[in-house]
């Protein structure tokens, strides 16, 4: 049994504060109460009076949101300032069949694939009669009008790793806590959505919902004796790779980021990703837009903390080595193999049209650090090949890299959040 379940409590849902579609809402708690720390965030989600469309396949409906901070005034205690790019890595972070049953519902996104129709056994036919298709798909996510618009369920533990280590919210000592969200532009949205070009994506209007301890001696305890909290933050850098061509290939930089200096640092995810959304021969925008990881042809990675590489040799050169080793470095990651290369040639009916519009979306690299960072450095490398515009054109590489912190009491009332020296 769930230890909150033999405690007390009231459900309450903040409506916020402040909310202007597609620019922030602002959600506040009361203070001297206690709250458990699983917030939930309700109801998010688009819509386009000109026309439904599907969301982001990553993000579903979760798309609106472009940065989230939880904060007490003007302390940000937990923050994510790209959410769209870290929260695809959250998103892809899961077993096949934890995406169908769950991740799908949540978000109404289009991670989770299942096979489709019998096996023909005939040689000339063989392999052509199964597709490989988006599970229970929810179809075009943004409708045209608020309430018809496919919303998501989101829990606030798995976008703050300081409330995933937290069990309460005191507010006796958070006297100012509130959810600041910042909505993603009607221009940023389009770049959110299957149709390309649509200006009229809006977001919709959220709720939180969070559980107030009721009057008794254990949210007295839990008021008095907190005693502070670690958790590992998520920290972002972000440099370009330029362009490759038959004269600059192989290419091959090497980039030192300070992002992560003076920090115990957990691990790296590190994204390649277009600059550009890359779209289907249709015109539309590709279901995980420009939220994946892009495939490049000879992909080469290693990095490089104080002097030494985390890497043997010369770091990671194979596509399925650089699978493996993301793998063991952050978990499951809800892929195929065609996600991860771009040399697939597709039958008539091996896979769904957007399952197929997929190819080459995935391929980001990870890696375990567990050092405390004074200098670190990222190489990466790929080659130019023809007919490959998007694979050879200029990048963004978004580095995240998860940080020991600590929220430390100042024994007068008050508190310091700061790095701290392992997770």
């Amino acid at each position: 049994m769930n230890a909150k379940d033999s405690i007390a409590y009231n459900t309450q849902i903040i409506v916020p504060v402040y909310d202007v579609a597609n620019q922030r809402a602002e959600f506040r708690f009361l203070p001297d109460t206690c709250y458990f720390a699983d917030a939930r965030l309700l109801d998010m989600g688009a819509w386009s009076a000109s026309g439904a469309t599907a969301a982001n396949g990553i993000l579903g409906s979760e798309c609106p949101i472009r940065a989230i901070h939880l904060m007490d005034g003007g302390v940000t205690l937990d923050s994510l300032n790209d959410y769209p790019q870290w929260r695809a890595v959250q998103k892809l972070q899961v077993q096949n069949d934890g995406a169908i049953s769950v991740g799908r519902w949540l978000s109404k996104n289009k991670i989770g694939y299942i096979v489709s129709r019998e096996m023909d056994a005939t040689e000339a036919s063989f392999g052509q009669d199964q597709d490989i298709v988006v599970a229970q798909d929810q179809g075009n996510g943004v409708a045209t009008t608020a309430d018809a618009a496919q919303k998501a369920w989101i829990s606030l533990k798995s976008v703050f790793p300081f409330l995933a280590n937290s069990t309460v919210l005191p507010t006796n000592v958070f006297r100012q806590l509130k959810l600041v969200i910042e909505f993603n532009s009607t221009t940023q949205m389009a770049d959110l959505v299957s149709t390309a070009g649509k200006t009229d994506v809006t977001s919709t209007r959220g709720l939180v919902v969070i559980d107030e301890l009721e009057d008794s001696d254990t949210k007295v305890a839990a008021m008095s004796k907190y005693q502070g909290v670690r958790w590992s933050g998520v920290v972002q850098d972000r440099w370009q790779l330029d362009a490759v061509t038959a004269a600059t290939s192989p290419q091959s930089i090497t980039q030192k980021l300070h992002g992560f200096d003076g920090a115990w640092v957990e691990d790296l995810v590190v994204k390649l990703t277009p600059q550009t959304v890359p779209q289907t021969g249709g015109g539309a925008n590709k279901p995980f837009g420009s939220l994946g990881s892009l495939s490049v042809p000879a992909a080469s990675f290693q990095v490089r903390v104080n002097g030494q590489n985390k890497l043997p040799r010369g770091g990671v050169d194979k596509k399925m080595a650089a699978l493996a080793l993301l793998t063991d470095s952050i978990g499951s990651i809800c892929t195929m193999p065609f996600q991860v290369m771009m040399s697939d040639v597709f039958n008539g009916n091996g896979h769904g049209a957007v399952v197929e519009d997929t190819q080459g979306q995935v391929a980001p690299f990870a890696v375990e650090i567990k050092d405390y960072v004074e200098d670190l450095q990222v190489t990466l490398g790929r080659e130019f090949k023809l007919n490959n515009p998007i694979q050879a054109a200029a990048l963004n590489i978004n580095v995240f890299g998860r940080v020991a912190r600590a929220l430390v009491l100042d024994g007068q009332g008050g508190y310091l959040v700061v790095n701290a020296d392992t997770a």
